[in-house]
């Protein structure tokens, strides 16, 4: 899962950390590109400058990284949505150019744009010998993504963990995990995709997949860029050091992976079946409220009379 952002048609390479003959390379890459990859996504690898909010994060900017090929896709549990309407958004290697290493942004949940959008992942090419990467993007249809196999839905083609109802998201169980209590679920069986972790096209241990023509129209429709809260995942995944690639190889990076998970931002609209706020629960009934208002209470009975002596009374009238 990756992201690009969508720029008067077509995409531009954002060059970070190459050498002269790295970029003069990349700067050809809509020339000459490899398996004929580039040149049906319209160009190279990904696109301009920043997401919603402007942060200046791979997630909407693109990367090259020189002749070092990314890892293999790990396998990390996929939790479950937070609310309904959310969609599955992949994890994929990210580029760290200050430090010349991969390192992994996890996959996320997330809220499109708007209804009716489906998530494009991003991935990594070989073109000319530089690995450049093509970012992810909301469109209409899912488009091309390397043939690489993701999973939970994402197995190289396509998205089958899911699908759009009018305004509404149903969850395709089979590969999919559904938040908890929704009723816009459906179960439909998807065929196993071979079983190979290569997360770049071209080269050696690299995917042989080409774009269909549905997928490279697609690549030339309007795109949405990633919201803000999938590029601050990225933001967290860079400063946390157990998911540079030899960590996340070395199978040390998964408590770096379900904590960022976790702090991901609240949702915007409460799950079905979280319980009643506080403020919501009904008044206590005016007739209780009412005891505990002094006026309200019983007067005090008078004390008894205390008995009068001889003397003090008054002879009666005759």
């Amino acid at each position: 899962m990756k992201r690009s952002l969508f720029l008067a048609g077509a995409t531009v390479v954002l060059l970070a950390g190459c050498n002269p003959a790295q970029q003069n390379a990349a700067n050809n890459t809509a020339e000459a590109p490899l398996n004929g990859v580039a040149a049906a996504e319209g160009g190279g690898s990904s696109v301009a400058s920043g997401t919603e909010e402007g942060a200046p994060t791979q997630i909407a900017s693109g990367a090259t990284a020189g002749e070092q090929a990314p890892p293999p896709i790990p396998d990390y549990p996929q939790p479950p949505a937070p609310a309904p309407d959310y969609i599955w958004t992949p994890g994929y290697w990210a580029w760290n150019a200050s430090e010349s290493n991969y390192y992994w942004a996890p996959g996320t949940w997330a809220r499109p744009p708007r209804p009716n959008l489906l998530w494009t992942p991003g991935y990594w090419a070989l073109v000319n010998g530089i690995y450049a990467f093509t970012g992810g993007h909301w469109g209409s249809r899912v488009g091309f993504y390397g043939g690489v196999n993701y999973g939970y839905g994402y197995g190289g083609a396509g998205y089958q963990g899911g699908e759009w109802r009018g305004d509404h998201f149903y969850y395709n169980t089979a590969v999919t995990n559904a938040p908890a209590g929704v009723a816009n679920v459906y179960q439909r069986p998807v065929p196993q995709a071979p079983p190979n972790h290569a997360s770049f096209v071209g080269g050696a241990g690299g995917l042989n997949a080409r774009p269909t023509p549905q997928e490279a129209a697609e690549s030339r429709a309007p795109h949405v860029p990633p919201t803000r809260e999938q590029a601050q995942v990225e933001h967290q995944a860079v400063a946390e050091p157990r998911l540079r690639a030899d960590s996340v190889v070395a199978g040390r990076g998964a408590p770096a992976v379900a904590e960022i998970q976790r702090r991901q931002p609240a949702p915007a609209a409460r799950p079905m079946t979280e319980p009643a706020r506080p403020e919501a629960r009904p008044q206590a009934e005016p007739a209780r409220a009412a005891e505990r208002r002094p006026e309200a209470r019983a007067a005090p009975r008078p004390a008894a009379e205390a008995p009068r002596k001889p003397e003090d009374r008054q002879p009666e009238p005759r």
